[in-house]
This record gives C-alpha cells, sequence and structure tokens, in this order.
C-alpha cells in the first residue's frame, strides 16, 4: 500500500526534498499554507467576475502588507493580468516598502521592472499617513487584500480601512471588499457570520485563509490555482 503524506511548508526548496523522496514510492502532497490561502481567495472572490451586465473585470487591487502572502498575492494577481488589452494595477502599502521592493525584485525581477503597473508606499497602517495614501491613491480601488501579520492587527486595519471608505464615499456602494488574512478559524467564523448579515457584500470584512480552510479535505483535493485560470478562461 502507498501512504499518503501531507506536508506544512513555506519554504521554496521544499519541492527539491518532495521529487526526492517520490523515488521511494511515497505519495506526498505539499502544501504552502500563503500560497493556499492566497489561490483560495482569488478563486472564491475572483478578480473577473460576471455580473448582471455581463463579465466584469476587476482593474485594481491594494494589497495592505508586503509580507510572504501579500507578496504572494501580488505575483499571483500579476499573473491573472497577463492578457492583451487587460491589465491589473496594483498598489501595494506597507511600513517598510524599500526592504518590500529589494524582496520582489529578487524573487520575481520581472514583475517588478516596470513593465507591469504597480505602486509602492510606505506608510503604518492605521497612521495618518496611511490616511493619506488611501485618499491621494487608492481612493476608486474595489478590492482590498488586508494581511499584516497577525490578526489582531488585520482585523484592525480592515476596520479602519472600512471606516475611511464608508467615511470617504459620497455613496455607501462606494464602498470596496476588503478581504481579510484570519488565521483562527473561530474569529474567522465570527466575521463571516457578520458577513452574511450584511445587506451589501461591499460593507462586510471577508475573512480568508483560516488554518481550517487552508487544511480542510476538500481544499487539498481542488486545483485551486487551475479554478483560477478557468474562470479568467471563461471571461475572455
Amino acid at each position: 500500500d502507498t501512504f499518503k503524506i501531507i506536508l506544512s511548508t513555506i519554504l521554496p526548496e521544499g519541492n527539491i526534498l518532495i521529487n526526492s523522496l517520490h523515488t521511494y514510492g511515497l505519495d506526498i502532497t505539499l502544501i504552502n499554507e500563503d500560497q493556499t490561502s492566497v489561490y483560495n481567495l482569488l478563486s472564491n472572490h475572483p478578480l473577473y467576475r460576471k455580473d448582471a451586465a455581463g463579465f466584469a473585470p476587476i482593474e485594481s487591487v491594494l494589497i495592505v502588507g508586503g509580507g510572504k502572502i501579500g507578496r504572494t498575492a501580488f505575483q499571483v494577481i500579476c499573473w491573472c493580468g497577463l492578457f492583451p488589452g487587460k491589465k491589473i494595477n496594483i498598489t501595494i502599502i506597507d511600513k517598510d516598502i524599500n526592504t518590500i521592493k529589494e524582496t520582489l525584485s529578487d524573487e520575481c525581477p520581472e514583475l517588478v521592472n516596470g513593465k507591469y503597473p504597480v505602486q509602492f508606499y510606505q506608510a503604518e497602517a492605521g497612521t495618518a499617513s496611511f490616511e493619506r495614501v488611501l485618499k491621494e491613491h487608492c481612493a476608486e480601488i474595489p478590492y482590498i487584500i488586508v494581511t499584516l501579520g497577525n490578526d489582531d492587527i488585520n482585523i484592525q486595519t480592515a476596520i479602519f480601512l472600512r471606516e475611511h471608505y464608508l467615511r470617504e464615499s459620497r455613496s455607501l456602494t462606494a464602498a470596496p471588499q476588503i478581504f481579510v488574512r484570519v488565521t483562527d478559524h473561530s474569529r474567522s467564523l465570527v466575521l463571516k457570520k457578520q458577513a452574511e448579515g450584511t445587506p451589501k457584500l461591499s460593507h462586510a470584512l471577508i475573512p480568508f485563509g483560516s488554518n481550517t480552510e487552508v487544511f480542510s479535505a476538500q481544499l487539498l483535493s481542488t486545483a485551486d490555482f487551475e479554478q483560477i485560470a478557468e474562470k479568467i478562461h471563461t471571461y475572455f
């Protein structure tokens, strides 16, 4: 019999280890928690969606936090926007933006060499400089991803963002969708229940990437990246 083993890693070298172990007849699935969280988010809430008027692409995304998940989101969103005549404008805000730019230049130089529309701004979440960047450069962004490192800061920042956009918008319908990384399953369920009770999805904080969600049997058996590609292919 073959044993099925599921391993979690955030290291890119993990694939090398897995390839060597396959030679011993082991059935091994490698789960990268950061990638899985992003793939699941973009699969459940795609950048290309169908509405009453037909397919409507999301043309701009704000990423608050340039850690591993933020950088993974940036890379995947860039890949989602590689189509003639279609560009997704990406804005990244982080308190140490120069380090984030340097890291991205090492990880994916082809995406930050000026060919793709990406803007970087330095500001710490919740500060006056952060709100100034939102007002001056992020007024019309409909899709926001918040991933700053821990659940408390993520939720606090998401609440700050929602209050900012509701306060600044002439109409409540102009508020963007705010997707917040929440690893704790119980807190994620609370936010989901609150989102379900919100009249308009754009007024809710939508959690993604909880530990239970990332390592669920259903998700482990689903190729989320293939689902993202299928949705994009359907749009085009």
